[in-house]
């Protein structure tokens, strides 16, 4: 995997404080890794993925609400009252 991405993604997470979230992703990118070997995907495109699949954890939940109704996105009942289900 490109170390330079990689290196970039962590420095994120880290830059917001969410330290328990960079461990999570980077156990997920392994997990990603062994099952794109296993179905022969592309290893580095699920390897990021697995590294970003949480990255709105660096906004709060309020601001992810406020991008969401700025970008018109459909908001259910359970997100309008509870903004952290929307990331």
């Amino acid at each position: 995997m490109n170390i330079e991405l990689c290196d970039k993604i962590k420095n994120l997470y880290l830059k917001y404080h969410k330290e328990k979230t960079w461990n999570h992703v980077e156990d997920v990118a392994k997990e990603a890794k062994k099952l794109a070997i296993q179905y022969h995907l592309d290893i580095e495109k699920c390897m990021i993925a697995a590294l970003l699949h949480d990255i709105s954890a660096i906004l709060s939940p309020d601001d992810i609400y406020k991008y969401a109704k700025e970008l018109g996105y459909q908001i259910d009942p359970s997100e309008e009252k509870y903004h952290f289900l929307l990331h």
